[in-house]
Formats: structure tokens, C-alpha cells, sequence
């Protein structure tokens, strides 16, 4: 990362580990994160945790950075749980968890519509992803 303490806000919404192949049949298929660190715990070695700790680096203090992520793969594994974690070791304070709703547009499949319901940081304890909603978890570089 080149930013260093410069940037106000962060939104992504990263790989949700192997749920999705992002060009599967096209030539870039290797670079995929999922691809490149098979197993869950090396993708969070080796995809999360540095790409938290970029974005650690690059907020500006007391500037937050809004991560939409789901437990949402094939596998059934915990990714939000290793996203909060990776956040909170590279400084960060997890401020908010509101829900937005994901709703079906014609043609489109799912995608984030505007209503959202609020959930409080500590529902995200044994929090468990529904197919119509996904968190926003919000972090803050102190």
C-alpha cells in the first residue's frame, strides 16, 4: 500500500472466499485469491489479513472503513469472524454492524437495495449469514 494515513473512507466488498469465481474460464482465473490460497486459513493469511492491514495503514485517524462481507461460501466457513479479527489486530475498532437487505432485481440477481436494518455491534456474536441480509461492518482507525 502506498497511502499512508491519507484516505477518509474505505467501502469493499471483498471475495467471499470461494463463494464466487470472478473469470473462472478467463486467463486471470490463477490470480484469484481463493485460487492462490486454497485452504481458509492461508486465504486469511495470505489475502485478509494484508489487505486489513493496507487499509489500517491508509485511513486517515478517525476515519473509518465499511466492509460488506457475509458468511456466504461453499465451505461453510467463518469469514466474518477472520475479517473482525484481522481488524481489530491491526488496530482497528469495529464501531457499527448494520444489515442491509438484498433484494432481487429483474434480470440482475441479488444486489444491496436501499432499506437496511440496524443491528448492534454485539448481535455479531455467533452471527450467522441469512440469504436476504449481509452486514456492514464498520471500523474506525482510532
Amino acid at each position: 500500500c502506498e497511502r499512508d494515513g491519507d484516505v477518509d473512507c474505505v467501502f469493499t466488498s471483498p471475495p467471499y472466499f470461494d463463494a464466487e469465481d470472478y473469470g473462472a474460464d478467463r486467463d486471470g482465473a490463477q490470480a484469484q485469491s481463493h485460487v492462490k490460497y486454497n485452504a481458509v486459513e492461508s486465504w486469511v493469511e495470505g489475502y485478509v489479513v494484508p489487505t486489513v492491514d493496507n487499509i489500517a495503514r491508509a485511513l486517515k485517524p478517525g476515519c473509518r472503513a465499511v466492509i460488506n462481507i457475509a458468511d456466504r461460501t461453499r465451505n461453510t466457513v467463518d469469514i466474518v469472524d477472520a475479517w473482525v479479527e484481522a481488524s481489530l489486530d491491526a488496530g482497528l475498532v469495529l464501531e457499527d454492524a448494520p444489515v442491509i437487505s438484498l433484494t432481487k432485481r429483474r434480470g440482475k440477481g441479488k444486489s444491496a437495495s436501499g432499506s437496511r436494518a440496524r443491528a448492534n455491534v454485539r448481535d455479531l456474536v455467533g452471527y450467522r449469514h441469512k440469504a436476504t441480509h449481509e452486514p456492514l461492518l464498520v471500523f474506525r482507525r482510532p
